[in-house]
């Protein structure tokens, strides 16, 4: 066994707050995009775990775990791009008074979204019959959308980027709805399976501690999570790519 972190395969994003922070011009488009970045991180790092982890998993005593932890990471990142399509992007759209600003990101999802339907039925078979588990098979099905959708994670904070030119205000209120956006995401998903995968995928340590405060919760909560939630699927979330004090730990890979 070898041991690595969860930033390859797919590489993480630097938001524009630490790449443009260091000479004080940043605006509110460039926060709003690196909340973006954050969430976007967590996909990655949640995809990277399954994608390292995959082969030495393969033991008898990990089969069933692992797959409840990869069924996790679809769950999240599903929803996610859900809440864009059906939510986030056309607030977006009417904030900024323009149809289809957004059509780009839609575009993008469409390109990935069969091979992570492959992804979840893949696992939902294996979670039935977890002796018919093949590494190989899974992370094959990952090579085959991976690179398009970290692409996307990356573009789309880009895009966010952009659209500074319909004025700071409008970023204001585009930030407002990502982080009211969230909030929803948090208060309606699985409180021990998809909001514990978030803590668990989120490196507090990360462009040296910026991000500590993320995700936005009361920090009641957020402890009731790391340290009593958390141990109720621990053999799930010994796959993550962070403890449950949210600081990245090496992984074992083949």
């Amino acid at each position: 066994m070898s041991k690595a972190f969860a930033t390859r395969p797919f590489t993480l994003i630097e938001t524009p707050i630490h790449r443009g922070g260091k000479d004080g011009s940043l605006d509110e488009f460039d926060r709003l995009a690196s909340t973006m970045a954050v969430v976007h991180n967590a996909i990655l790092r949640g995809l990277n775990s399954v994608y390292l982890q995959a082969p030495s998993a393969k033991a008898q005593s990990n089969r069933a775990s692992f797959l409840q932890y990869c069924h996790k990471w679809y769950e999240v990142v599903h929803a996610h791009h859900s809440h864009e399509e059906a939510e986030l992007f056309p607030q977006i759209e009417r904030i900024c008074g323009e149809d289809r600003i957004m059509s780009a990101n839609v575009q993008q999802h469409q390109a990935f979204e069969g091979g992570i339907q492959m992804y979840a039925a893949y696992v939902e078979e294996c979670i039935q019959d977890p002796a018919s588990f093949q590494p190989a098979k899974l992370t094959s099905i990952i090579d085959g959308f991976g690179k398009e959708l970290s692409t996307h994670l990356a573009d789309e904070v880009e895009n966010l980027r952009g659209l500074r030119k319909f004025g700071e205000a409008k970023g204001v209120e585009i930030h407002k709805a990502i982080n009211d956006g969230g909030a929803d995401q948090l208060k309606n998903a699985g409180l021990f399976g998809a909001v514990p995968f978030v803590l668990a995928a989120h490196d507090l340590e990360f462009e040296d501690g910026m991000w500590a405060h993320f995700p936005p919760a009361p920090s009641a909560l957020l402890w009731l999570i790391r340290n009593v939630i958390w141990h109720v699927h621990r053999d799930w979330w010994k796959f993550a790519p962070c403890d449950s004090s949210g600081r990245m730990r090496e992984l074992e890979t083949v």
